[in-house]
C-alpha cells in the first residue's frame, strides 16, 4: 500500500509541475521580472489535488508592483490566476503570485528556521537567466544554495523582443509615474482586503526531509524515505508585506510539521 500510495504522490507532483512549465514562457514577456522559481508545496513535494501552484517571482528594483501588476494581468487574461477568493478546488492549477523580491531581498528576511532551509534548498528556478540565478543563490548562501544546480525545469532564460522593447519604454520619467500610481492602487487594495478577525484560514503544512542538519544544499527526491521518525513543529503566523523591496502575501496562519 505505501508503494501504491508513494506512486500516486509521484505522479501527481509530476502533474503540478508539468502543469507550471506549461505556462512558464508567460514570464519571458511580462517586464520588470527577472526571474521565476516553483516554490511552495511544489518545492516541497506536499502536493493534493487542491494544490495551486506557487512561485517566488525576483522583479527589477524600482518596478516591483508594476512587476507584479503586469503578472497579475498576464496570468489573469488566460485564467491561470489564483485570487484571494479563489479556495480548494477553484484554486487548483492556478499560479499564485505571493511573494515577489529584488536584489535587496533576495536574501531571506525572515529568521532561517529549518523550515526556511528546506524550502530554499528546493526552490527551482522556472525562468531566468543563469548568472541571475545565481547572484539569488549566492544571496541565499546560508541555506547552502551557492552553487547553479542544472535542471530541466528551467527551460526559460531569455526575455521576449517585446518585454525589451516595454521594459526600455518603461525605464523613465513615465514608467516612475506608472510604479508610483500602481504602487497607491495596489497597497489600498491590499489594505482594504486583509483578512479580519476570525477570517483567517489556519493550515498545516506538512515536509519531509531527511537528516535537515547534515545535507545542507543537496536536493531531496520526492518520496526519499524517512530517516529520522523526530518531527519538528513551526507555528507560522500571517506574513503580509508590501514595500518597495519585498510583496508577500500569506494572510493565513499556518503549522509546519517537518519530519
Amino acid at each position: 500500500m505505501h508503494q501504491i500510495q508513494y506512486r500516486q504522490q509521484q505522479v501527481l507532483y509530476d502533474k503540478k509541475w508539468q502543469t507550471l512549465l506549461r505556462r512558464a514562457w508567460l514570464f519571458r514577456h511580462i517586464p520588470f521580472i527577472d526571474a521565476a522559481f516553483g516554490s511552495g508545496s511544489l518545492a516541497l513535494g506536499n502536493v493534493s489535488e487542491d494544490s495551486d501552484l506557487d512561485v517566488l517571482i525576483a522583479a527589477q528594483p524600482g518596478r516591483i508592483f508594476t512587476a507584479r501588476a503586469a503578472a497579475i494581468i498576464a496570468f489573469g487574461i488566460f485564467g491561470w490566476r489564483r485570487s484571494k477568493l479563489d479556495h480548494r478546488e477553484s484554486a487548483a492549477d492556478k499560479v499564485c503570485l505571493n511573494h515577489f523580491v529584488t536584489p535587496d531581498t533576495y536574501q531571506l528576511t525572515l529568521e532561517p528556521n529549518d523550515y526556511w532551509h528546506l524550502l530554499y534548498t528546493q526552490l527551482t528556478p522556472i525562468y531566468g537567466q543563469t548568472a541571475l540565478i545565481k547572484k539569488f543563490n549566492h544571496a541565499n548562501s546560508w541555506a547552502g544554495i551557492s552553487e547553479y544546480r542544472l535542471d530541466a525545469r528551467h527551460k526559460y532564460q531569455t526575455a521576449s523582443l517585446f518585454k525589451r522593447v516595454l521594459t526600455s519604454l518603461l525605464t523613465s520619467s513615465l514608467g516612475d509615474w506608472l510604479e508610483d500610481r500602481l504602487k497607491y492602487y495596489q497597497i489600498k487594495r491590499i489594505e482594504s482586503g486583509l483578512p479580519r478577525p476570525g477570517e483567517q484560514r489556519p493550515s498545516v503544512i506538512r515536509a519531509v526531509a531527511s537528516h535537515l542538519s547534515s545535507s545542507r544544499g543537496a536536493k531531496r527526491r520526492v518520496g526519499d524515505p524517512i530517516l529520522s521518525s523526530q518531527k519538528k513543529t513551526y507555528r507560522l503566523p500571517p506574513l503580509i508585506t508590501y514595500t518597495d523591496f519585498e510583496l508577500q502575501f500569506h494572510p493565513d496562519p499556518a503549522t509546519i510539521e517537518i519530519q
